[in-house]
């Protein structure tokens, strides 16, 4: 009897591994944020914001419709042009405070809504192996309608994994700001297992995984932002919260550790959490992110040494 009850238990953790858990990993649900629209008391549109923008639609290399907003700077001689690229379950929405503050001093950005959320289309994330592609179609389209010019990248959390295998292969995006990110997917996936079960079980996770990637179409083993670190030289800004209850701050200091950029600094805010390190910073932490940007432009870039905060 006891071998019997053994078994089924075993059958039921592999029929949850193998039908269910895959789908909490690929397919984050839909945020929609005219539901939501309390927790956004600043506006839902750039509009809201005194600021001027365009609607975009940027069609990816597998027919999935992105749907974003090109947000122009109040300088008529921009800097450079900013992607934002919200983490898993966000939306663009959320990146709309920065992007004033970009505006006010001197950059454009382009806000959109990652595949398979928000206004978007597309069935499953891929936590970057299709969305890195989505970034470069993205800076295609950026170019063609709004011509040549500076190109950088600030995501957080799976848009800070997403920024940092974009920046790997792309020579266009000239520096990176990479906040509250993870190292390496499998890993991640098994923090977050054991986090919300208070019970290891990595096997499990190793198979809702692999299943995962197989409804998705790509590889878990090759979604690595450290590994992809050793191959970015931009200018990159790192920043993680010491509280940070979802992804752990020793990430960070991997990542940094791995990125050969000859200007780099690290950022640990303190008090900070998963989201929200502008928050939780203030005016000190965008301070930094200003500082860094300036650098970004001086002429001896090259020549400044790595900086550890």
């Amino acid at each position: 009897m006891g071998l019997i009850l053994f078994l089924l238990i075993l059958a039921c953790v592999f029929a949850t591994g193998w039908y269910l858990l895959p789908y909490s990993v690929i397919k984050p649900p839909r945020f929609d944020v005219l539901e939501h629209a309390e927790e956004y008391p600043g506006g839902l549109y750039p509009s809201d914001y005194g600021l001027d923008f365009e609607e975009e639609m940027v069609l990816t290399e597998d027919g999935v419709a992105l749907k974003g907003y090109f947000v122009h700077s109040l300088s008529d001689n921009p800097r450079a042009t900013l992607l934002l690229l919200h983490g898993i379950g966000g939306v663009k929405e959320g990146y709309l405070g920065i992007s004033a503050v970009l505006a006010k001093h001197g950059f454009n950005s382009f806000l959109y809504d990652s595949r398979a959320h928000g206004q978007s289309g597309g069935k499953y994330c891929t936590f970057g192996a299709r969305e890195k592609h989505d970034v470069i179609k993205i800076l295609d389209h950026l170019e063609e309608k709004y011509g040549e010019q500076i190109f950088g990248i600030w995501g957080n959390s799976m848009g800070g994994a997403v920024a940092l295998q974009t920046l790997e292969v792309e020579p266009r995006l000239r520096f990176g700001i990479i906040e509250s990110t993870f190292a390496d997917l499998r890993q991640v996936v098994y923090d977050y297992q054991k986090r919300l079960l208070k019970i290891g079980m990595p096997w499990v996770m190793d198979i809702a995984l692999s299943r995962a990637a197989e409804i998705a179409g790509f590889d878990p083993d090759r979604i690595s932002p450290a590994r992809s670190a050793k191959n970015v030289n931009q200018p990159v800004f790192l920043a993680h919260g010491d509280a940070d209850q979802r992804i752990r701050v020793a990430y960070a200091r991997q990542i940094f550790a791995n990125l050969t950029s000859p200007q780099k600094t690290l950022c640990i805010v303190k008090g900070g959490r998963h989201h929200g390190l502008y928050i939780t910073g203030g005016q000190a932490y965008l301070g930094k992110i200003i500082q860094f940007l300036d650098k970004v432009f001086q002429e001896d870039v090259a020549s400044t040494e790595p900086k550890l905060e």
